[in-house]
């Protein structure tokens, strides 16, 4: 892409509509997988975060998703 590392995430800290998945509070990732029926992909769409960064916040919780 010819983006560094830093600057993708300066431009994810800068936007009120992208977040990374560890900035989002418990309570809301229960909420989300909840509405999605454990769905991982419906729930990083809806939340805004990249697929596997959410994955991997969901295990470090020992939260389900398929």
């Amino acid at each position: 892409l010819g983006v560094s590392r830093a600057a993708v995430y300066r431009r994810i800290a800068e936007s009120p509509r992208y977040r990374l998945a560890g900035e989002i509070p418990v309570d809301e990732l229960q909420r989300v997988l909840t509405e999605h029926e454990g769905d991982c992909a419906a729930v990083a769409r809806s939340l805004r975060v990249a697929h596997n960064s959410l994955r991997s916040r969901l295990r470090e919780l020992r939260f389900d998703c398929h």
